[in-house]
């Protein structure tokens, strides 16, 4: 008898998952996790590629195997010898999660001040009139683009972010700080999915 954990998930697209199982009856010598994609044709029918990964031996009977870099739904089960466990569903949560937001803060060059380029500071964005921008978003998907808007005074400015290339998970878009206010941004994934996570940082003239 199985006992497999967990008997189907939901994973954020380009993650992994950890199966484990518990075998109950007589010990096994080695025990598979059998992995088969959603066919094209809908959710009934599965592909006739299988892929077989062998499961690790952890104590009082368990085994473990990790899938890794999940990008499509999945169906699993296990199997020993000629015994095999229920089929259980991966599904996948493709809606792009914001990972990382990345500035390069450019000062006038009369200021003489150097280029800072990492995270966005504690603080917010800071910088003198005229000081140059570039904003840099990575999600845990493959990108389209992104909207960025500076709030300030009443007023809104919108920025489209673009890709670094094709297949891209990393957007870029730039602005010049003139007044202090906010920067709102949001990634959007290939199907034109957009992050639910927003992210805001002041920005300080």
């Amino acid at each position: 008898e199985f006992h497999v954990e967990p008997e189907g998930a939901r994973v954020l697209y380009g993650s992994g998952l950890d199966i484990r199982v518990l075998l109950e009856g007589p010990p096994a010598d080695s025990v598979d996790l059998v992995l088969a994609k959603r066919s094209p044709e809908g959710a009934a029918g599965l592909s006739p590629d299988e892929d077989v990964l062998p499961m690790f031996p952890e104590p009082n009977g368990r085994w473990r195997a990790t899938i890794s870099n999940i990008t499509a739904e999945t169906v699993y089960y296990v199997r020993t010898r000629k015994a095999r466990s229920p089929r259980y569903v991966i599904q996948v949560i493709t809606v792009p999660e914001l990972e990382e937001v990345r500035v390069r803060i450019t000062p006038p060059d009369y200021t003489r001040r150097p280029v800072y380029e990492g995270a966005v500071p504690q603080g917010g964005i800071a910088g003198l009139p005229g000081t140059r921008v570039k904003v840099s978003a990575r999600s845990n998907r493959p990108l389209s683009g992104g909207r960025m808007t500076i709030t300030a005074n009443d007023a809104e400015d919108e920025f489209r972010m673009e890709p670094q290339g094709p297949g891209a998970n990393v957007v870029e878009a730039s602005f010049t700080i003139r007044d202090s206010g906010r920067l709102d941004l949001k990634v959007a994934d290939a199907e034109g999915q957009e992050s639910r996570d927003v992210f805001t940082a002041p920005v300080v003239l």
